[in-house]
C-alpha cells in the first residue's frame, strides 16, 4: 500500500519586492526603501515609526527611529514621553529601536546638549535590560539598512513559521484520515 500524497507547499525565493514596509504618516524624515527594492506605504501606526504591512506582523512588529539629537532628548527632557513609547513597544513581539548614530559618537558626546554621555550610555543599558532592543547604527544609511534587513529577516520567519503550521494541518489532516 503506498503512503498518500501530501500536499506540499511550493517555496520560492524571498525577493525585497514581497515586503511593504508600512512608514507613519507622522514620521518627520522618513527613510527611503525603494532604492533598495522595498515597497513602502503610509498607515498611521500607533506605536513606532515602521512595521511590515501584513496584518499579522504590523500587529507584533515595530520599528522607532532616532536620530541622535532626538536619542538624547529622549533620555533627558523627553525622557517621561519616550518611556511611555517604550513601554508600548515592549507589547509587540518584535520592536527595534535605532538611533542613527554610533555608540563612539554617544560616548564621546558628540551631540549639542550637554547631557553627561554616562548618563545617556546608562539609559541604553537599563532600557535593553528592560526588555527593549535598541541598537545605535552609526549612520542614518546604516540604520536604514539595517531596518530594511531586519524587516526582509522578519518576514522570512513570518513565511517560514506560517509553511511549519501549514506543514503540521496537513499532517494532522492525513494522520486524522488513516485513523478513520
Amino acid at each position: 500500500m503506498s503512503e498518500p500524497e501530501s500536499p506540499r507547499p511550493k517555496f520560492r525565493a524571498l525577493r525585497e519586492s514581497d515586503v511593504t514596509i508600512a512608514i507613519d504618516t507622522r514620521e518627520q524624515t522618513p527613510w527611503e526603501f525603494s532604492p533598495m527594492g522595498f515597497g513602502t506605504a503610509p498607515a498611521t501606526l500607533e506605536t513606532g515609526d515602521y512595521s511590515i504591512l501584513v496584518p499579522d506582523l504590523r500587529s507584533s512588529v515595530a520599528l522607532e527611529r532616532k536620530s541622535l539629537p532626538d536619542f538624547v532628548s529622549c533620555c533627558t527632557s523627553e525622557r517621561e514621553r519616550f518611556v511611555r513609547e517604550l513601554r508600548r513597544l515592549r507589547s509587540f513581539r518584535h520592536a527595534l529601536v535605532l538611533v542613527e548614530a554610533s555608540h563612539q559618537e554617544i560616548w564621546e558626546g558628540l551631540y549639542r546638549s550637554k547631557a553627561n554621555p554616562r548618563a545617556i550610555a546608562a539609559s541604553i543599558a537599563r532600557w535593553q535590560a528592560e526588555g527593549v532592543c535598541l541598537y545605535p547604527a552609526g549612520t542614518r544609511e546604516a540604520a536604514q539598512y539595517f531596518a530594511a534587513q531586519y524587516f526582509a529577516a522578519r518576514w522570512l520567519f513570518f513565511c517560514a513559521e506560517n509553511a511549519v503550521a501549514a506543514s503540521l494541518a496537513v499532517s494532522s489532516s492525513i494522520l486524522e484520515g488513516l485513523r478513520r
